[in-house]
């Protein structure tokens, strides 16, 4: 990818240079978001909080209760062994 005048285009012939039309959605929404993260000094604080989806959406982290977890944990396995009541 190069600057162009539009934005940001792929070059379509690497011999003369050219830019083609085009400025895929992607890469405002995807890749400029992962460069800043990359190297903001935000981003140690972020990761702690979020999680970056593969289409470089940010969404929160759930953090559970550890005695919720482990109530989770014990029901799943109940579950899974047939042992509920």
């Amino acid at each position: 990818t190069n600057v162009a005048r539009c934005g940001f285009a792929p070059i379509s012939s690497v011999e003369s240079g050219a830019h083609t039309d085009l400025m895929e959605s992607f890469f405002l929404s995807e890749t400029v978001k992962y460069l800043y993260l990359t190297f903001s000094d935000a981003a140690p604080h972020l990761i702690d909080y979020y999680i970056l989806s593969t289409e470089g959406h940010l969404l929160p982290v759930v953090r559970p209760d550890s005695a919720d977890a482990e109530a989770r944990e014990q029901r799943a396995y109940d579950e899974a062994t047939g042992s509920i009541p």
